[in-house]
């Protein structure tokens, strides 16, 4: 099928021809520059950024630590993450052999009360 190269030549020929205020082209050089220079999106996306990549760790963590005890015993023993590692198991271990015997319980918050009874949370 040919193409109507009168026709669109006509209609460019007609778009060129319109006239644009030399105020509004230096006003959109303007804002174009400074779109380019300093996008106001950048700091937003590298906050969302290291946020997710915060929560995707700490799920990591939550699922290593709560799947085996050895992997728990691992990363409890790593200076900055043994304490995250230790809010976040949500069962107890325990584990029998012919000469050892561990236990792992699930750590408690001190001084935490019960509202409605007074009594200590999780704690002796």
């Amino acid at each position: 099928m040919p193409r109507n190269n009168k026709k669109s030549d006509e209609m460019r020929a007609l778009y060129e021809s319109i006239n644009v205020p030399v105020e509004l082209e230096e006003t959109l050089d303007i804002m174009t520059k400074e779109n380019k220079m300093g996008k106001p999106g950048t700091a937003i996306f590298v906050v969302r950024c290291i946020g997710e990549s915060v929560i995707a760790a700490m799920l990591a963590l939550t699922v290593a630590a709560n799947i085996s005890a050895a992997a728990y015993n691992t990363l409890a023993k790593i200076p900055l993450i043994g304490p995250l590692t230790k809010i976040v198991v949500f069962r107890d271990y325990a584990d029998r052999q012919k000469n050892a015997q561990t236990e792992i319980e699930v750590p408690y918050i001190a001084g935490l009360c019960v509202k409605t009874t007074g009594d200590k949370a999780g704690g002796p």
